[in-house]
C-alpha cells in the first residue's frame, strides 16, 4: 500500500512539473518585485563613505534603477514585472538577511525552489550597498554610488530569478566571466559599475520562458 502511494505522489508531482513546464512556455509569467518597508539606515561607516543619509529622492532612485535593471536584464522573454507577492516567482528587497549557521560570508540573494509552486528569492539591501561602496573605483561621486547600489540590486535579483527560473542544474554561478549575470559572485566591481550579459543562460531561458 504504502509504494502505491509514493509512486502516485511521484507522478502527481511530475505531472505538475511538466503542467509548468508547458505554462512557463506558452504565457507570459508574473515575476513580483518589491522593496519591503524598512528604514534605510546603514553603518556609521557606510553612511560616512556614502557622504551622509540617503535621501528619499535618492532611495526612489535606487528603487527605480534597481527595477530598471532587472527588467532590462529580461527584455525579450515572456516575463512582466509587478509588486504582487502572490506571483509564481517572486524577488523581494530585505533590509539584510540573518547570518546562518556556518555561513563564513554574506550573502547578497538567495532563492528557495518551491517545485510547482514557484520559488521565492530575496536580495539583501545592506549587503549589495556594501559592495558597491567597497568596489567604487577612486573619485566615485555621491551620485553614482547611489546608481551603482541601484544598479547592483537590480542585477542581484536577475541572478536570483534566473536561478528561480532554471532550477538547480542550471548554467548559473559561472566563475569565468565576470561580466554576466551568472557570475558566481556579487562581489566584483562590474556588478555596479560595469555593463553586463547572459552567458550560457540564455539560451536555456529563452527555451524555458519564450520570447
Amino acid at each position: 500500500m504504502n509504494w502505491r502511494i509514493g509512486l502516485a505522489a511521484v507522478v502527481i508531482v511530475a505531472i505538475l512539473c511538466v503542467a509548468v513546464a508547458w505554462r512557463t512556455s506558452h504565457t507570459v509569467l508574473v515575476v513580483g518585485f518589491w522593496f519591503e518597508e524598512f528604514p534605510f539606515v546603514v553603518s556609521e561607516g557606510a553612511t560616512a563613505a556614502l557622504g551622509g543619509p540617503l535621501t528619499d529622492e535618492e532611495i526612489a532612485a535606487i528603487k527605480r534603477i534597481a527595477r530598471d535593471e532587472l527588467t532590462h536584464a529580461f527584455a525579450g522573454l515572456k516575463v512582466r514585472f509587478s509588486d504582487s507577492p502572490r506571483a509564481f516567482w517572486t524577488v523581494r528587497v530585505r533590509h539584510s538577511f540573518e547570518r546562518r549557521r556556518g555561513q563564513k560570508l554574506p550573502s547578497a540573494g538567495e532563492t528557495f525552489l518551491m517545485g510547482p509552486l514557484g520559488a521565492r528569492s530575496a536580495v539583501n539591501f545592506t549587503e549589495v550597498l556594501m559592495a558597491a561602496i567597497a568596489h567604487a573605483p577612486p573619485g566615485t561621486t555621491h551620485r553614482i554610488l547611489v546608481e551603482g547600489i541601484g544598479r547592483g540590486i537590480g542585477r542581484t535579483a536577475a541572478h536570483e530569478l534566473a536561478h528561480a527560473i532554471l532550477g538547480v542544474n542550471g548554467p548559473m554561478d559561472n566563475r569565468t566571466d565576470a561580466q554576466s549575470y551568472e557570475y558566481f559572485t556579487h562581489n566584483r566591481p562590474s556588478q555596479y559599475y560595469g555593463e553586463l550579459h547572459w552567458a550560457r543562460a540564455w539560451p536555456v531561458l529563452l527555451e524555458r520562458v519564450g520570447t
